[in-house]
């Protein structure tokens, strides 16, 4: 009897062993302390029930080559929460993929952030355009905004921008058209809009049947313009729109191998957030300036970890192709197989420092999912602390 007693605590000392230790792997690592950057300046208006008031405090903040506030007026945090994968798969039948935005779990999870650091990047890209054509180096006026639908639409035109609304998870969708003079010249810009809850948020620099255009849709028109009809765009210099797109801290730690455990251990949690945040973004402690080069370096880290989720749950080639064949009738299947809960199930067993110098390392991480083999290089840098520069995956069989 007294073996039986014995050997029964040896079994319940290494259940408490193994607790602690899985505790202390997996649950007491912190999320990152405060992971973003702090911005001082407060917003004085929420948003505008109105698309033309929205079009008017954009077209202002683009006159003043001002970026953060042209892109608080986007739908970049809009589009990242609401956007509904399952409606797209079934309307269009065809899965590009990362080339689009992932499916919207919830605020404030993996792909939510993911698609928020995208997205902010391919709104001032095409901001920066936008100023590039109207603003440096030329002169430009606005003396109109006005709705641009066509002249009798017909049901077919109400059930497209329905289904689009459904798509972008909107309230309502519209175009719009601003007239103004350009180096002297007549023109028209071409928006399209969508309504979140009260509020008209810019999705595209053109309509909607040309949302994959690169470049804003400006355009040579007829109209002749009265200098005193010019509409004076100073009325908007006190509006200050909340911020709907975050600039992550960069940090780092003292001892690599740690951050690669952290780093892995941050992404099967989901926790995509704490994750970016060991990137090497370029962004001292305390630099709030927002610019294209700024955003593109945050976009690039949630690239790899939206790639990383993507890779994983997606392995399976043949499961990809059903799914594929069945858009209409299982539009939710892919963005199930995506959800990132499915990570709980990922085995992380090898973590091997393959190359060390001075100054950089790298580390070879080995992986597990469903039976799969998944291989990453990460290479480090050291500075003030180690911090990840480049991500390479390696095809494993």
């Amino acid at each position: 009897m007294k073996r039986i007693i014995d050997h029964t605590g040896i079994i319940i000392l290494i259940i408490l062993i193994g607790g602690i230790l899985i505790y202390e792997n997996k649950i007491a690592l912190k999320e990152a302390e405060r992971p973003y950057m702090e911005r001082e300046e407060e917003s004085t208006v929420d948003g505008y029930e109105d698309p033309e008031e929205t079009l008017f405090y954009l077209l202002y903040q683009i006159q003043n080559e001002n970026l953060d506030g042209a892109l608080r007026c986007c739908a970049v945090s809009d589009l990242a929460e609401y956007f509904d994968m399952g409606a797209y798969l079934s309307c269009v039948e065809e899965f590009s993929g990362t080339d689009f935005i992932p499916p919207s779990d919830e605020r404030g999870g993996a792909y939510w952030q993911v698609s928020v650091s995208k997205l902010a990047f391919d709104y001032a890209v095409q901001l920066d355009r936008c100023m590039e054509e109207l603003v440096r180096g030329h002169t430009f006026k606005v003396y109109g905004i006005a709705s641009l639908e066509p002249d009798e639409p017909d049901g077919r035109y109400y059930e497209r921008m329905d289904q689009i609304s459904t798509i972008l998870g909107a309230r309502d969708v519209c175009e719009m058209i601003a007239y103004g003079e350009l180096d002297g010249a007549s023109v028209e810009l071409r928006f399209s809009l969508a309504r979140y809850k009260r509020y008209w948020k810019v999705l595209s620099f053109s309509t909607l049947a040309y949302y994959e255009a690169d470049k804003p849709d400006i355009r040579i028109c007829s109209k002749e313009f009265d200098e005193k009809n010019i509409m004076d765009l100073e009325r908007m210099s006190e509006d200050v729109l909340p911020p709907n797109y975050n600039l992550i801290s960069s940090r780092g730690e003292e001892d690599a191998e740690e951050l690669v455990s952290n780093f892995f251990l941050y992404l099967q949690r989901g926790d995509a957030v704490s994750a970016m945040t060991y990137f090497d973004l370029g962004l001292p402690e305390g630099n709030i300036l927002v610019t294209v080069e700024a955003l593109e370096r945050q976009k690039k880290a949630a690239e790899w970890v939206r790639d990383f989720y993507y890779r994983v749950l997606l392995y399976d080639k043949n499961d990809v192709a059903w799914a594929s064949r069945h858009f209409q009738d299982e539009p939710g299947y892919l963005p199930e197989k995506l959800y990132v809960r499915n990570m709980v199930f990922v085995d992380f067993d090898t973590i091997e420092l393959t190359e060390e110098t001075e100054n950089s390392c790298s580390y070879t991480v080995i992986y597990r999912y469903d039976g799969q083999r998944f291989t990453n290089v990460l290479t480090l840098e050291y500075t003030d602390q180690w911090r990840i520069t480049n991500i390479e995956q390696k095809f494993s069989v």
